[in-house]
C-alpha cells in the first residue's frame, strides 16, 4: 500500500526500491478517478498512528503547512492505509508527502537566510572594531603628540650644556635618518629599472603574457614606493636644515638687521642653491620616466621665483645703501658748498632710479611666469584658471605702481627709457 502503481515493465528498480508487488486486479484493483471526500472517518479508524488524516489532508491541500505540522504531520509513516481504504480514492500519502516536502524546503530556506543575517551582523560588528580600534590608536597618537609638545617648554628650559649635547644627538640621528632614506630611494630606484626590463622581456616574450600583470602591479607598487620615499626624504633634509638654523637663532643673541645687504646676500645664494638642488632632481626625474616630473617642475618654478625676488631685494638693498651714503655724503658736503648738495641729491635720484628699474624688471619676469601658468592653465582646463588669472592682475597692479613710481622719481625726458 506504499508504492506506485506501475504502467508497464520498462522501469527501473533503485536501491531504495522495497520490492515489487504483481497481484491480480482482484486483489488490487486500480485506482478510480478521486472525488471529494464524503468524512466517513474510515482513515483515522485506519491510521495505525492514530493521527488525522482527513484534517491533513485539507491542510496540506490548503498549504496551510503551519497547521498541518501543530497536527504532527511528520509523525506519518506513510503506510497507505488511509489511501487504501477511502472510498473516495483520494491519494492522501501523496499530499502528506507533497506538504512533508514543502516544510522541509522552508525550513532550509529560513535556515540559509538566518546563517545570511548572522554573518551580515558579524562583518557589521568587525567593521565597527575596526573603526573604533582606529580611532584609539589616533587618539593615542594624539595624546602622545600632546604630551611631546607639552615637554618641549621643559627641555627648553635645561642647561646650554645640555641642549648641545642634545642638539648633537639630533643632529646625528638626523643625518642617519637621511642616509638610511638615501639608501632606500636608491634601491628603489635600482629596484624600478630591473622591474621596467622584466616587464619589456615579458611584453616581447609571449610565453610570459601570464606574467604582464604581475610586472605591471610590481611596477606601479616601486613607483608608488619612490614617491613616498622622495617625500619622506625632503622632509628629512629641510628637518635636517632647520636644526642648524633654530640652534644658531638660539645662541645668537644679536640678530642685527634682516634687511642688511649681507643677510639679503646669503638668502639669495642659499636661494641659489635649492634651485640648484631642485633642477638636478627634475634631470634625474626625466632620465628616468617617474611621475614626479610635473610636480618637480612646479616647485622648480616656485623657487625660481624665490630667486628672483631674493636679488631684487638684495639689489634694491645695495641701492638704498648707496643711496643713503650719497645722502651722508651731500649732508657734510653741503655744509662747505651748495653745488656739492645738488651734485649729491642728483646721485641720490640716480640711484632710487636704478633700484626702481631693477624692481621693474624683477616684476616683469613674475609677470610673464604667471601669465605662462594661466596659459597653460587654460589650455589644460584645470580649476586654477581663476586663482591664476586673479594672481596676474595682482602682479600688474604692482608692476604698474612701480612704473608710477619711476615716473615720479625719473627727470622728463628719462621716464620712458628706465621704465621700459
Amino acid at each position: 500500500m506504499m508504492g506506485f502503481a506501475l504502467p508497464g515493465l520498462e522501469l527501473p528498480v533503485t536501491k531504495t526500491s522495497n520490492c515489487l508487488l504483481a497481484p491480480t486486479e482482484k486483489e488490487l484493483p486500480p485506482n478510480d478517478i478521486a472525488m471529494a471526500c464524503i468524512r466517513c472517518g474510515m482513515c483515522a479508524d485506519a491510521c495505525p498512528a492514530e493521527l488525522l488524516p482527513q484534517q491533513l489532508y485539507w491542510f496540506s491541500k490548503s498549504q496551510e503547512f503551519d497547521k498541518a505540522e501543530q497536527h504532527n504531520i511528520f509523525d506519518c509513516i506513510e503506510c497507505g492505509a488511509c489511501s487504501y481504504v477511502c472510498p473516495s480514492h483520494i491519494p492522501l500519502v501523496q499530499y502528506y508527502r507533497y506538504a512533508k516536502g514543502a516544510i522541509r524546503e522552508e525550513r532550509a530556506a529560513q535556515a540559509k537566510a538566518e546563517r545570511a543575517r548572522l554573518r551580515f551582523e558579524e562583518r557589521l560588528a568587525r567593521q565597527e572594531r575596526e573603526v573604533a580600534e582606529k580611532e584609539a590608536k589616533r587618539k593615542a597618537r594624539a595624546e602622545a603628540a600632546a604630551k611631546a609638545q607639552a615637554a618641549k617648554p621643559a627641555v627648553a628650559a635645561d642647561s646650554a650644556a645640555a641642549a648641545n649635547m642634545a642638539d648633537s644627538n639630533a643632529a646625528s640621528d638626523s643625518n642617519a635618518e637621511l642616509e638610511k632614506l638615501q639608501k632606500q630611494f636608491d634601491a628603489a630606484q635600482s629596484a624600478l629599472a630591473k622591474t621596467k626590463e622584466k616587464l619589456e622581456a615579458a611584453r616581447a616574450d609571449e610565453s610570459m603574457a601570464d606574467k604582464l600583470p604581475l610586472f605591471e602591479s610590481a611596477l606601479n607598487k616601486t613607483q608608488d614606493k619612490i614617491k613616498d620615499l622622495a617625500k619622506q626624504l625632503a622632509a628629512a633634509k629641510k628637518a635636517a636644515k632647520a636644526a642648524p638654523a633654530a640652534t644658531s637663532a638660539a645662541t645668537d643673541t644679536d640678530k642685527g638687521d634682516p634687511n642688511s645687504p649681507e643677510r639679503l646676500k646669503r638668502k639669495w645664494e642659499t636661494a641659489q642653491a635649492r634651485l640648484d638642488t631642485a633642477l638636478k632632481r627634475l634631470a634625474e626625474a626625466k632620465e628616468q620616466g617617474l611621475d614626479t616630473v610635473d610636480a618637480l617642475q612646479t616647485g622648480v618654478d616656485k623657487q625660481q621665483e624665490r630667486v628672483n625676488e631674493a636679488k631684487a631685494a638684495y639689489d634694491a638693498s645695495v641701492a638704498d645703501g648707496a643711496a643713503a651714503g650719497a645722502t651722508v655724503d651731500g649732508s657734510s658736503a653741503s655744509q662747505a658748498t651748495g653745488a656739492q648738495t645738488a651734485d649729491n641729491n642728483a646721485a641720490d635720484q640716480a640711484a632710487n632710479i636704478e633700484a626702481l628699474n631693477k624692481k621693474i624688471l624683477a616684476q616683469q619676469d613674475r609677470v610673464a611666469k604667471m601669465q605662462e601658468r594661466l596659459d597653460m592653465a587654460k589650455a589644460e582646463g584645470l580649476d586654477t584658471v581663476d586663482a591664476l588669472t586673479l594672481g596676474v592682475q595682482k602682479q600688474q597692479d604692482k608692476l604698474l605702481q612701480l612704473q608710477q613710481e619711476l615716473a615720479a622719481l625719473a627727470p622728463a625726458g628719462t621716464t620712458s627709457n628706465e621704465a621700459s
